[in-house]
């Protein structure tokens, strides 16, 4: 059955033809081909048939009403929806569809995407041909980014690292994103840029002094004496520091010089035997002691055979060194004078170290006292204590 052209039916009408029939089964169709319309008049034939005369070719995934086994009434409305094939990359997942939608517009309705909050590889009014199209569209993920002290919720896309640019962020090598940069977003991904910078400064260090000890035939054994003082050294260090986010997380060491080289300390050992205690020395204490308690003098001390005096607990080598700690400290081991003296016979702390002593004088034994006191007398007379002229030995 073939269309016959409605200015046919017309002419037929307009010759007076209308009252043979003819007119009666005249009918005016709208024939819509993928939004374009036109009217055709045709007196018989099917929805197929009228498609087939206007040249119409159908694929599978085209759409037709109303069916094309319908036969034409007159003012049937006649529309064909081509089938169109999206090759679709959908936040990352990719695949195919058909569609009958003819903008890109359009098809993002029927996907159901916002177009204002989504990016789409093509723009929304650009018309989906008849082959297809390829489309590429990202709808967002929620994030939460933390760069210089604040935390910021986004609506993000495709990777860390874009988002961070839709941030308005940069960032340089040094530099720390986690997660990386090119990890896709997704939703609730918390991401992180931490400043590292870098500052370099010096610093003086400490170089312990070595100790060393040498023997000494000038000193008697088990005396010591500091021949030389021992000096730490000084070392200049480069340091490299490391910050995130201003805070101080590493130091390293990059370099260094030696600004003061260290000095020794010598420690002289004695190695001189000591004379034996003479027995003349002995008897001649003894009687002296004897003499004196037979004249009647009144003394508070006692001595022994050795020649040793005593007051109270405290033992002296002689009556001599008993008169002079009587007069340096009356007579107390833990004796402390504000000016610096301390002990029996009121050492200096750097006097008590000369004659090899250690720590406070007035926290040693009465023995190291007394044998620290008759090595610094051998050294340097009895002129190291004013009480010595008090008490007449000078």
């Amino acid at each position: 059955m073939k269309t016959v052209p409605y200015f046919v039916v017309s002419a037929l009408l307009g010759m007076g033809l209308a009252g043979s029939g003819i007119g009666t089964i005249g009918r005016d169709v709208t024939v819509t081909i993928d939004g374009e319309s036109k009217q055709v008049s045709v007196l018989y034939g099917s929805v197929a048939e009228i498609l087939t005369d206007e040249g119409v070719t159908l694929r599978a995934h085209d759409e037709v009403t109303p069916d094309l086994r319908t036969v034409v009434s007159d003012g049937t409305n006649i529309v064909v929806e081509y089938g169109r094939l999206i090759d679709l990359t959908l936040n990352g997942e990719h695949g195919e569809f058909w569609t009958t939608e003819r903008t890109v517009g359009g098809v993002l309705d029927h996907l159901g995407v916002d177009a204002a909050e989504a990016v789409v590889s093509e723009d929304e009014d650009v018309v989906v041909p008849r082959e297809g199209i390829d489309l590429t569209v990202d709808t967002g993920k929620d994030v939460t980014i933390t760069a210089d002290g604040q935390a910021r919720p986004l609506h993000a896309y495709d990777t860390v690292g874009d988002a961070l640019k839709l941030a308005g962020l940069t960032w340089d090598a040094d530099d720390i994103i986690n997660p990386a940069a090119d990890t896709p977003v997704s939703n609730g991904l918390a991401i992180q840029l931490v400043r590292v910078t870098t500052a370099t400064i010096t610093r003086d260090v400490e170089i312990p002094f070595a100790e060393q000890t040498k023997d000494d035939d000038s000193l008697y054994e088990g005396d010591t004496e500091v021949e030389q003082e021992g000096v730490n050294g000084v070392k200049q260090e480069t340091i490299l520091q490391t910050f995130h986010d201003g805070a101080l997380v590493s130091e390293a060491v990059t370099g260094e010089q030696v600004t003061r080289e260290p000095v020794a300390e010598v420690t002289l050992n004695g190695t001189k035997e000591r004379p034996a205690a003479s027995s003349s020395s002995s008897s001649s204490s003894s009687s002296s002691s004897s003499s004196s308690s037979s004249s009647g003098s009144s003394s508070s001390s006692s001595s022994n055979s050795s020649g040793a005096v005593s007051s109270g607990s405290v033992w002296y080598p002689s009556e001599t060194w008993r008169q002079i700690a009587m007069c340096e400290s009356s007579g107390n081991p833990r004796a402390v004078n504000p000016a610096g003296y301390y002990g029996l016979y009121q050492f200096s702390l750097s006097t008590w170290r000369g004659v090899g002593g250690s720590g406070n004088p007035a926290d040693a034994s009465v023995d190291e006292q007394n044998m620290r006191a008759q090595m610094l007398q051998a050294r340097y007379g009895w002129g190291q204590w004013e009480c010595a002229y008090r008490i007449g030995i000078i």
